[in-house]
């Protein structure tokens, strides 16, 4: 653009009169053609980035919702995950070794009482 302005400018000095304002009057019509595709590349930019971000939305939104109707579908199925029935196993076996702990020092007590009072009777 540059280029031609300095063009214009060389002829518009070169030639006089009528001549002259032709050429200019040229040089100003391309100076404004120049702007106005300027001003419609930046519009067409602007629009293609909005569309971009439109599209990259929709694919994040696409990847949301398939991973939404896995972890659905994951939920709603019969099958209780391995490690959870580990752990509920785990907590089960934990909880009755206990409960069978306690009642076995309970009973060896309660055993060494009996005999006790058993020997006694027999004496």
């Amino acid at each position: 653009m540059q280029g031609i302005q300095e063009e214009a400018a060389k002829l518009i000095v070169a030639y006089s009169g009528e001549k002259a304002r032709d050429i200019q009057q040229h040089e100003m019509e391309v100076v404004n053609a120049w702007r106005n595709l300027q001003i419609h590349l930046d519009q067409r930019k602007g629009r293609l980035a909005d569309s971009s971000d439109l599209y990259r939305f929709f694919g994040m939104v696409r990847d949301l919702m398939n991973w939404m109707s896995d972890m659905t579908r994951q939920m709603s199925t019969q099958e209780k995950p391995r490690y959870v029935d580990r752990l509920c196993c785990t907590a089960l076996r934990t909880s009755t070794l206990h409960k069978m702990s306690v009642k076995l020092t309970e009973f060896k007590a309660r055993a060494v009482t009996y005999w006790w009072h058993v020997a006694m009777i027999k004496k």
